[in-house]
């Protein structure tokens, strides 16, 4: 299936809004607290599994990936058993974007073992999940009105992590639930999956705020920021500041002006709305609650949030698009260069000998003949505004971007 296929699937299919999910119920609700001295949020109670399903129901997924068949080829339904490295764009075949209330019922999801309670973050606490595939990231709402920040890394390649670029091209400025989380080229693989979106809120916009914003737009630099509790967050698993990536914002509302400026405005967040991300394969996920509060971005207010890893049920691996792998995803044993380089400064090899693909690039010319209807077309579509009296440049403009429209 050609790339423009991919692109269609991922950005012409809108979910159906349907009712929203029910909540889980069964999990006991840990209190969120005021540390006086610490200045943190901290839970009091810990999480606590709900009652075992039903077979019917069960929170698991088969131990064997079960399997759709379509007219071209078969494609595996994810599994927290199985490790879909080499899927992920989705086949044409595969089901629309599932609407609100097409995921099961998050009472029919257990916490994961390895997670002994639900985490408040704040500003002053950030800490990274480790939330293997067939996992749920959870990331609620406690008073409303918060926004956070997520980066998403490879456990296994941390070199492989969310490209908000690439996830803005496939699904817009403002994904929301049925999306797709993707890694940078050349691997651009789905790393994880918007199962639930309560509030719709969610931009790829603006980057994080830092320290230096603060510094020169208002002349300080001690602020919380969401660029610092990153690098401090992701510096348990040993990465550093450059590995802090652009963040996916999830509750952040902004705007494209006609003007062409991006603006952030006020949100307006209910106590009780969540974020669910399944993971499409093994991830570290670090959400952080966005330390900006002299912006609209949390309605000029830092707030905490409710951060839970829970194993997903069947149902919503199920609801998880079938996934296709392209040759052109590379990893990095198809590089030309596999190692991760560990000196700083950079050096010219003496020794290279360039070898880039699909060279040289040559051009072919076709004779185009256009009856008296096909030349009055052109007159009448041709952009003689950027071409003037090229009939061949604007002839191009036409094919190909009619081309684009009808495969894309």
């Amino acid at each position: 299936m050609a790339w423009l296929d991919c692109i269609r699937l991922v950005t012409l299919s809108h979910p159906s809004r349907g009712p929203k999910p029910v909540r889980r119920t069964s999990e006991t609700r840990a209190v969120c607290i005021r540390d006086r001295n610490a200045s943190v949020y901290r839970k009091d109670a810990t999480c606590t599994s709900p009652s075992p399903p039903s077979s019917a129901n069960s929170s698991t997924a088969p131990s064997s990936p079960a399997k759709h068949s379509t007219s071209t080829t078969s494609h595996a339904r994810l599994s927290p058993k199985r490790h879909p490295g080499s899927v992920d764009a989705p086949s044409r075949a595969s089901s629309p974007r599932s609407g609100r209330g097409a995921t099961t019922s998050p009472s029919h999801r257990r916490l994961s073992a390895s997670c002994a309670s639900s985490i408040a973050s704040s500003p002053a606490r950030v800490r990274p999940f480790e939330v293997r595939a067939g996992q749920i990231l959870r990331v609620s709402q406690v008073s409303g009105d918060q926004c956070a920040d997520l980066n998403v890394f490879n456990l296994h390649d941390y070199r492989e992590a969310m490209h908000v670029g690439r996830t803005r091209t496939l699904h817009g400025i403002h994904p929301d639930q049925g999306s797709f989380l993707w890694s940078a080229p050349p691997r651009e693989r789905a790393m994880m999956y918007l199962l639930t979106d309560d509030a719709g809120l969610n931009d790829t916009l603006f980057p994080r705020c830092s320290a230096a914003m603060y510094e020169s737009m208002f002349g300080f630099d001690e602020h919380t920021n969401c660029a610092d509790m990153q690098a401090e967050a992701q510096r348990e698993y040993g990465l550093t500041p450059d590995d802090v990536h652009d963040s996916f914002n999830l509750f952040m509302a902004t705007r494209v002006n006609p003007d062409g400026t991006c603006e952030v405005v006020h949100q307006h967040t209910p106590a009780d709305a969540f974020v669910e991300l399944i993971a499409l394969m093994d991830v570290l996920a670090v959400p952080n609650v966005c330390g900006n509060d002299i912006f609209r971005t949390s309605n000029y207010a830092l707030r905490p949030l409710d951060v839970t890893v829970m194993d997903a049920a069947e149902a919503d691996l199920a609801a998880v698009p079938g996934l296709r792998a392209h040759r052109s995803q590379r990893t990095p044993a198809a590089f030309a260069q596999p190692l991760i380089r560990t000196e700083r400064s950079l050096r010219r090899d003496p020794e290279y000998s360039p070898t880039f693909a699909r060279t040289p690039v040559t051009t072919e010319r076709i004779e185009v003949s256009l009856d008296a209807s096909g030349a009055a077309l052109l007159d009448a579509h041709a952009r003689r505004d950027l071409y003037g009296d090229d009939d061949e440049a604007a002839l191009r403009d036409l094919l190909i971007s009619w081309w684009v429209a009808s495969h894309a």
